[in-house]
């Protein structure tokens, strides 16, 4: 039988390339959300420069709209001061120049309007152009980005591999009976199969370790398991 220290050696090699494949995948998948990110930047100043084109097109309806009732109102006023000379009755004659009056008010307000959507369109003008800077901006620091982020995934992706074939050589030197438990406990604790006991205390679940058992993890003789968390404790 394979000696308990060799043994326990192996399974600290093992453990020490486990510990950095979690740490290489934990950033293999966080490369995305770099990814992400800029995209999502970049989706946001189309968006915001697409709804600025909707608020003008709006305006310019607006303002359109506007002008034609101004040029109608104008051409009904006409067409009534024609009838004032027309009319033979003082009351036909003020009902005329009643509505006239409300025409001319409705074309001052419509005036206003026509003005004020002016300015708005000239605003809108302004920002568009600003996003449109900014659109450009954030779409090529996107395209920067996801080629950057391509690059740090496939040297991450070179890693993992390495260390997935030093972890099989590490493996291969583990009797198959230990290997099976090490595997068994580390598929349910979320990757860590050992955990130090260097101070007295289990170092993941911080469950007190009684000495005279300290002593036997650290004279590694045999294989004791945390009776906090089941993880093997191992003294390195």
């Amino acid at each position: 039988m394979t000696d308990m220290k060799e043994q326990i050696e192996g399974l600290l090699a093992l453990d020490t390339v486990d510990r950095r494949l979690l740490e290489l995948e934990k950033t293999r998948r966080a490369f995305p959300a770099e990814r992400e990110e800029a995209e999502g930047a970049f989706r946001k100043a189309a968006a915001e420069h697409g709804a600025v084109e909707e608020e003008l097109r709006r305006s310019f309806l607006a303002r359109r709209a506007g002008e034609a009732e101004v040029d109608k109102n104008t051409e009904a006023i006409g067409r009534l001061n024609v009838q004032l000379n027309l009319v033979k009755t003082q009351r036909e004659y003020d009902a005329l120049r009643t509505e006239m009056a409300a025409l001319r008010e409705r074309n001052d307000r419509l005036a206003d309007d026509v003005f004020a959507e002016m300015d708005r369109a000239e605003a809108l003008e302004k920002r568009k152009a600003e996003l449109a800077r900014d659109r450009a901006e954030l779409e090529e620091t996107a395209r920067r980005v996801a080629a950057e982020v391509e690059k740090k995934i496939g040297a991450c992706e070179e890693e993992i591999a390495h260390a997935r074939e030093e972890r099989a050589a590490a493996a291969a030197l583990v009797e198959p009976a230990l290997l099976a438990r090490y595997e068994r406990i580390r598929s349910g604790k979320e990757g860590m199969a050992l955990a130090e006991a260097g101070s007295g205390a289990c170092g993941l679940c911080y469950r007190s370790i009684p000495p005279q058992r300290l002593i036997e993890i650290r004279s590694r003789k045999s294989l004791l398991a945390c009776e906090g968390c089941g993880r093997i404790l191992v003294a390195r």
